[in-house]
């Protein structure tokens, strides 16, 4: 992002209100023009300072594009951990997770199915969550359940409406559901969280204090956002790359992919972000490289033309994509959006290097200010430049003076 570009605006609308009073009253004398230009700037000043200070960083994306993860995985890096409430709560989640999904297993499989797991539909119904821990014959009958074939397969028909992460943690059911287990933090990065409301996560970075907001990425929530694109510094946007053969929850005929490919478009190209640097990060390639190998990609993108099983070649499909999404001259010109299929630890890299890049850029500007004085013809724009040359330049050349006497005589 431009710091230029943020500035340029507003000076760009305080130069013509100051053009237009003085037109207006003839009272503004050239010195208390310019002393209203400085004001002006000054205060600008002050504001794109406290910006990088303590810079403001969106978290944007489509429901379980891996937001909340994201983050947790920055407080590992740079915060101080979890704390002991937010353990508890993880476990709770990661509990209900997993009976959530055995009640889904369970009530769409056959008779014999039914019967044999019916115990633990009955517990759910008998006792209510949160749920700290869970009695010893729920977590055997649970672990059982995991391993009985049919189960398996029944998963795997329902991925769509199972979050990825419950295999891990049906796997480890008899370590995380008893009364003294406590999650580790793969269990904590592992659990599915639904945001609902937004979220503000404070970390320092690069001895930068750096505020995150993660936002609820379901279809109506996301009118929620727009209060939150004033004053911020960067976008990352996330992606969940292996949802390309899955449909939204909240509307079964839209494909997840498409949804987030449309999203990007919206948020890409919005009038109100154009001087905001944009992140696109797809997520989840682990689970991509897995899934390009069993689903082909052409049944749900006919267009893709590519070898099926090529995981390089389907990534870099869905990268032209969502980069064709782009039609912002100003970030074609910086180059501002970009892709990333990165590590936890080289995300965190690359967040940090893009602050000191926009630190020296800031530094750069206060050396050398840029404005646009613009104005409809003969505002005086040029007669207000010289005014401003009179008090802080150092006059007019021999070659500006003897121009100015030349339109004098043609005029």
């Amino acid at each position: 992002m431009k710091i230029n570009e943020k500035i340029k605006q507003p000076v760009d609308a305080h130069i013509k209100d100051v053009k237009e009073k003085s037109m207006s009253t003839g009272e503004l004398s050239e010195l208390e023009r310019s002393k209203q230009v400085e004001s002006y700037l000054k205060q600008e000043k002050q504001k794109y300072l406290k910006l990088l200070d303590e810079p403001r960083i969106l978290i944007l994306g489509t429901s379980d594009a891996g937001k909340s993860t994201f983050l947790k995985q920055l407080k590992i890096i740079h915060g101080a951990g979890f704390t002991e409430e937010e353990i508890k709560q993880a476990k709770q989640s990661a509990i209900t997770q997993v009976l959530n999904a055995a009640e889904t297993v369970i009530e769409n499989s056959d008779e014999s199915i039914k019967t044999k797991y019916n115990p633990i539909i009955q517990y759910m119904c008998l006792v209510s969550g949160p749920y700290d821990c869970l009695p010893l014959n729920i977590i055997n009958l649970l672990a059982v359940m995991w391993e009985d074939p049919a189960v398996k397969s029944g998963f795997e028909e329902l991925n769509h409406l199972i979050p990825h992460s419950t295999s891990h943690f049906m796997t480890n059911i008899k370590r995380v559901a008893f009364a003294d287990s406590v999650l580790n933090n793969e269990d904590i990065l592992m659990q599915r969280t639904v945001t609902q409301t937004i979220s503000e996560t404070t970390f320092i970075a690069n001895n930068t204090k750096v505020h995150f907001f993660d936002v609820s990425g379901l279809k109506h929530h996301r009118k929620q956002w727009i209060p939150y694109f004033q004053d911020i510094l960067m976008i990352i946007f996330l992606v969940d790359v292996s949802a390309y053969d899955k449909t939204m929850a909240e509307n079964p005929d839209m494909n997840r992919m498409v949804d987030a490919i449309h999203l990007f478009d919206e948020i890409v190209n919005h009038k109100l972000l154009k001087s905001v640097s944009i992140s696109l990060f797809l997520n989840k390639k682990d689970l991509f490289e897995k899934k390009v190998k069993k689903v082909p990609i052409s049944q749900f993108f006919p267009d893709y033309q590519g070898e099926p099983e090529n995981v390089k070649m389907v990534g870099k499909f869905f990268e032209e994509k969502f980069l064709k999404c782009n039609t912002s001259e100003t970030k074609k010109d910086e180059q501002a959006t970009f892709v990333e299929k990165l590590s936890t630890t080289e995300r965190s890299k690359a967040i940090d290097s893009y602050l000191k890049e926009e630190q020296i850029k800031f530094e750069n500007l206060k050396k050398e200010p840029k404005l646009l004085i613009l104005g409809t013809s003969d505002a005086g724009k040029s007669t207000f430049l010289k005014q401003l040359k009179i008090i802080h330049g150092s006059g007019f050349t021999d070659e500006e003076r003897a121009q100015v006497k030349q339109n004098s005589i043609t005029q």
